[in-house]
């Protein structure tokens, strides 16, 4: 793996779709449209990233479009409706991949979900290549901000869905004519890190659904900023935060998912809350990036840079001195919903916007 220079964070800013000089005047202005394809359920920190961006939202600096589902269990869209109702927003639109991959039921979405009353809903959530196609057709060109802290299997069958009766286009043209950038939580350009004997690289995200990840990433003509394994592993997030979130509501259904997950108490890598700053806040400056370059999955799942100054992606680099300062704006994120959510207990799963 080359790694090449890292490029001016202004430039860097000036370029990013997002980052227009009068959004960073103020956010509120113009909030980010997103739309989050999350693989919730396998780990942590999936639950953390959607917290965030409810919180983002409520300061004005983005809209939850949308939430596609790329971990194949019905438990996964009952939880994500869960935790979409107690940040209040039960309406956000859901999608669930069909014939995906991780089909278990993980360590706490079936768990936290029915110790909380939502139950197994009867409601099929609706495909999530339909989701996709449906919340795309009906945007601005160039106004969506797709943030991946999954698979990339929903949108490598989205890039190959034909024309429907949602819209004329392919799947490849409405998702390159709406997209504007794409931020994925996915691959490895740093190693050196090793959690639990993961080196990243085949990185989970990728190795999970090659096939999937090589032809979205080889395939797709427009700007890719990828969050590499290496990045979420340095930034630990502190589990005294969550100790202290359930003892003022025990009820929490992303604190408890928390203390599901793993026995407590234990500091888990942010990788996914890494992507979210950054795809919302490009101009915060929490992270450096990289050169442009070409981002290619080998057969194995390996992700190496080749830089190219024509080239469409680039990847986050993580300084030492900017974690302190990442932690901090994590926890006041989610601090807005872990402290202040609304109970989360719905009499029957129908309560729960699927």
């Amino acid at each position: 793996m080359e790694n090449g220079p890292v490029i001016n964070r202004k430039e860097t800013c000036a370029r990013h779709p997002n980052s227009a000089a009068d959004r960073r005047r103020d956010p509120r202005s113009h909030p980010v449209s997103v739309v989050l394809d999350t693989d919730m359920g396998n780990d942590i920190d999936d639950a953390l990233a959607l917290v965030m961006l409810h919180s983002l939202q409520d300061a004005g600096e983005c809209e939850i479009l949308g939430v596609a589902l790329s971990k194949d269990s019905p438990w996964a869209a009952v939880y994500t409706g869960l935790l979409n109702r107690f940040c209040g927003r039960p309406q956000i639109p859901l999608g669930a991949v069909r014939d995906g991959p991780t089909k278990d039921e993980g360590k706490f979405i079936r768990q936290i979900a029915e110790t909380l009353g939502a139950g197994h809903s009867t409601k099929e959530p609706e495909d999530a290549v339909v989701l996709l196609r449906r919340l795309l057709a009906s945007c601005e060109d160039q106004s969506v901000v797709v943030i991946t802290i999954g698979f990339l299997t929903n949108l490598s069958r989205l890039m190959d869905s034909p024309p429907d009766d949602i819209s004329p286009m392919d799947g490849m043209e409405l998702f390159s004519r709406k997209v504007q950038h794409v931020c994925s939580m996915a691959g490895c350009f740093r190693p050196g890190k090793t959690i639990g004997g993961d080196s990243g690289n085949p990185e989970y995200n990728i190795r999970t659904d090659i096939s999937a990840a090589r032809n979205f990433f080889h395939r797709f003509p427009g700007t890719v900023t990828f969050s590499g394994f290496e990045v979420g592993a340095s930034i630990l997030f502190p589990g005294d935060f969550i100790e202290k979130a359930l003892e003022e509501n025990p009820c929490d259904p992303v604190a408890s998912a928390y203390a599901s997950f793993l026995p407590m108490p234990y500091d888990r890598p942010s990788w996914d809350q890494s992507v979210v700053l950054h795809a919302v806040r490009p101009d915060h400056a929490y992270f450096d990036v990289s050169e442009p370059g070409r981002v290619n999955v080998a057969p194995d799942g390996r992700t190496s840079f080749i830089p190219d100054g024509h080239g469409r992606h680039r990847y986050l680099i993580l300084r030492e001195e900017m974690i302190p300062v990442i932690i901090r704006d994590m926890l006041a994120l989610c601090s807005m919903k872990l402290s202040a959510g609304s109970p989360p207990v719905a009499s029957d799963a129908s309560a729960l916007q699927l």
